[in-house]
C-alpha cells in the first residue's frame, strides 16, 4: 500500500510539472505577443508625430532657418 502511494505522489509530482511547465511557457509567449504589439504601437506614434512635425515631407528641413541669432 506504501508503495502506491509513492507512485501516486511521484506520478502527482510529474504531472503539476508539466502543467507548470505548460503554463509558463504560454505566460513568455503571451509576453512576447505584447512585447512586439508595443513596440509596433509606439513606432507608429513616433511615425504619426514624425509626419506632423515635418508638415507631411518624408525628410525633414535642414539649414532653412536663420541660426545666426544663436551666435
Amino acid at each position: 500500500m506504501n508503495e502506491i502511494k509513492k507512485n501516486q505522489n511521484i506520478a502527482l509530482s510529474v504531472t503539476i510539472t508539466e502543467i507548470k511547465d505548460v503554463l509558463e511557457q504560454s505566460r513568455k509567449s503571451v509576453a512576447v505577443k505584447v512585447n512586439q504589439a508595443l513596440v509596433a504601437t509606439n513606432w507608429k506614434i513616433g511615425e504619426i508625430i514624425i509626419k506632423y512635425e515635418q508638415n507631411e515631407q518624408v525628410r525633414a528641413v535642414y539649414g532653412e532657418k536663420d541660426t545666426s541669432v544663436f551666435i
